[in-house]
């Protein structure tokens, strides 16, 4: 490959290389680019003049340039390969069009990205007509990898329609209504997870295991869950260039790994994976990637307080939490409300337990004015839990009153009303002016009592596991405090 070609574009920004890819395709402008060629090309002696070869050889290497480039800096490789095929096409380099296919297509598979596959074999089914028309066997085959891909499409695109019927169910955090359960039975009975077989492509079993985790960690069934997270790993490990051009699935996919070994009380092990994610998967992302290195930040904080919190370790959690809270708060996007509000409610939680009420309260009244309710919505009813009881701690009963109204009337307005909320909200509501503590321990008996049936429905224990409110009912009983008891 021509050195001074190679240093010329490989130091060319985006606009650079559209730019001479337009000079390309323009025939207009083919003038313009021979010049270029030639002038990059040009012998010694300076009157001689590049032969045809030598300028094809030129047109080549600056299109294996061009793909250097768009793998290292662009996500969406479909349109740009399309463009530098199409680029030796109208160039009428048709043997240098189909050694580059052949590449492409190889890197397609390795991805296993058959919509790419698909335009790919368009084009190569035109490039081959222009080599040697009518070419029986080389159009045979064409149509047996097409139709492969095609069927690999489809075959990922029903278990990826599936996979987004899910979180859409999850989004509030849990069921909220019969219609939505009823949605819950039908994907849990659809034929498609009969058994992983089914998925026959990568990222089919990739959306395979992501759905049967998924539905078994909302059936309680943790320990086949964390297998199915793991088998969904070890893909992406396995598979240098999947999980290359899929880091930010991974990382999501760790997340919910970790989730389901803290609730396993695999403490340990989680703070391994921590430092495995900070040091290792971190430099594996391209500084220009800013959407993905703050997913890793927050999957980081997020894990790191949950760890604390199930480890009862709150020492090492308070020590870090001012330092996460400024680095949550500057990073650089906004379109991350699920991880954020996450990332707060346990901040929040944090405080919470450790009896550091204003801090808590400052988180708490930034989740409420800066998230939606309708996205981890048993998060907001929570925080608004946590608020209440503060006040109640500081017998601000008026202001208890007044965020119990404005929770319930934002839940009835976004989302709906659960019962388990309205039992859980209505305990700290009080008609006295001037109430005492001990007024509110009847109700904190009931509540409990209640909260005891409630566990014994898998759906309402599941929407209990983000706030111990039965310790914390138990400390006001027995008065004992809050950390001796959870």
């Amino acid at each position: 490959m021509n050195s001074k070609l190679s240093t010329l574009l490989t130091k060319m920004n985006k606009n650079e290389v559209h730019y001479i890819e337009s000079l390309i395709l323009k025939k207009s402008t083919h003038d313009v680019l021979d010049k270029f060629i030639l002038e990059i090309l040009r012998p010694v002696k300076k009157k001689s003049k590049a032969s045809p070869k030598m300028e094809s050889i030129a047109y080549y290497n600056l299109i294996e340039l061009l793909t250097e480039y768009c793998i290292r800096n662009t996500k969406n490789t479909t349109h740009r390969f399309a463009i530098q095929t199409q680029i030796l096409y109208e160039k009428m380099l048709f043997n240098e069009a189909f050694t580059l296919l052949v590449k492409n297509k190889k890197n397609a598979s390795e991805h296993d990205n058959y919509y790419l596959m698909l335009e790919l074999l368009e084009w190569e089914e035109k490039v081959i007509n222009a080599i040697s028309p009518q070419n029986a066997d080389e159009l045979r085959r064409i149509i047996k990898e097409r139709n492969h891909a095609i069927s690999c499409v489809q075959n990922i695109n029903e278990y990826h329609s599936l996979s987004n019927e899910l979180m859409i169910l999850l989004k509030t955090g849990s069921i909220r209504s019969e219609e939505n359960l009823n949605e819950l039975k039908r994907i849990i009975s659809s034929e498609l997870l009969a058994n992983e077989e089914k998925a026959f492509c990568l990222t089919a079993k990739m959306y395979y295991y992501v759905i049967k985790s998924g539905l078994q960690w909302m059936q309680n069934d943790f320990e086949p869950s964390i297998k199915n997270m793991t088998k969904l790993l070890s893909l992406f490990e396995e598979n240098a260039k999947v999980f290359s051009s899929n880091i930010l699935s991974y990382i999501i996919s760790y997340q919910n790994y970790l989730m389901l070994a803290i609730h396993q009380k695999k403490h340990l092990l989680v703070d391994d994976k921590l430092l495995f994610l900070r040091n290792e998967v971190s430099k594996k992302i391209p500084e220009n990637f800013t959407y993905t290195l703050c997913n890793l930040e927050i999957t980081i904080a997020i894990n790191f307080l949950q760890n604390t919190l199930s480890s009862k370790n709150y020492e090492k959690g308070l020590k870090q939490a001012k330092q996460i809270e400024k680095k949550i708060l500057k990073l650089p996007v906004t379109n991350l409300e699920p991880q954020l509000i996450l990332a707060f409610y346990n901040l929040a939680y944090l405080y919470f337990v450790t009896d550091k009420y204003s801090e808590a309260l400052h988180i708490l009244n930034y989740i409420n004015q800066n998230f939606k309710i309708d996205i981890r919505t048993h998060l907001h009813v929570f925080a608004s839990v946590m608020q209440v009881i503060i006040h109640y701690e500081r017998e601000n009963y008026t202001l208890m009153n007044h965020i119990i109204r404005s929770t319930k009337n934002r839940l009835m307005k976004n989302v709906g009303l659960k019962s388990i909320e309205n039992t859980i909200l209505n305990v700290f509501y009080t008609k006295k002016s001037f109430p005492e503590k001990s007024d509110f321990i009847p109700a904190f008996v009931s509540l409990k009592e209640k909260i005891t049936e409630f566990e014994n429905d898998m759906e309402n224990a599941k929407y209990l596991m983000s706030f111990n409110i039965k310790a914390w009912l138990s400390s006001k009983i027995e008065g004992k405090t809050l950390t001796e008891l959870l």
